[in-house]
């Protein structure tokens, strides 16, 4: 019986929940008209075993809680050190790409210079949606894996520097800290 009574208000509360989060998503003032967010997949939450597909206007609202309030913040971690950036471009891109541009191109010039392009991160703003990365893909930057919550390793053609600086979802572009490219254990610090 006591099984029973817990089985009932647990029940209870998921509709209860549900409930209330169907009226903040209609208070929230996030209108359909976000062109954006019809393409995402949609996010599921399972509770108890029930399954609720996300409304537009929930995506958008946990898109913006993300990008305001985010779960992990918004640095590149490694072991020996954790850097938060406030550019929105590292300056030591801008510095290769000045580098690159006045080289004399010859036989023995390594490719990454023949071809214009450098390794990095892009940390990205909110979740990280199918669309943002097909974008950045479609930008001919290759995706080389997730470095961290926000982050993700690329191969960037420096001639896309630009075009990135302009996406509403980039946060940042750049290279890990010299720091970082150090184990303190081994470095004996």
């Amino acid at each position: 019986m006591r099984r029973l009574i817990r089985l009932s208000l647990f029940l209870w509360a998921i509709l209860i929940l549900i409930a209330l989060s169907i009226n903040v998503s209609s208070s929230s003032g996030i209108s359909n008209s976000d062109s954006f967010l019809v393409n995402l997949k949609p996010i599921i939450q399972t509770n108890a075993g029930i399954t609720v597909n996300a409304t537009t206007e929930e995506k958008a609202l946990a898109e913006q809680l993300e990008i305001t309030n985010p779960r992990q913040p918004y640095s590149l971690g490694f072991v020996s050190e954790t850097f938060t950036p406030t550019e929105k471009i590292d300056n030591k891109i801008y510095s290769k790409i000045d580098e690159i541009s006045s080289l004399q191109i010859t036989d023995i010039t390594p490719k990454y210079v023949k071809d214009n392009y450098t390794y990095g991160f892009i940390m990205i703003l909110g979740d990280i949606w199918e669309y943002k990365l097909n974008d950045l893909k479609n930008m001919g930057i290759k995706m080389l894996g997730p470095h961290s919550t926000h982050s993700y390793k690329v191969k960037i053609p420096l001639n896309k520097i630009n075009e990135l600086e302009q996406l509403s979802f980039v946060k940042w572009v750049g290279y890990s800290t010299n720091k970082q490219k150090f184990d303190h254990l081994e470095a004996g610090l």
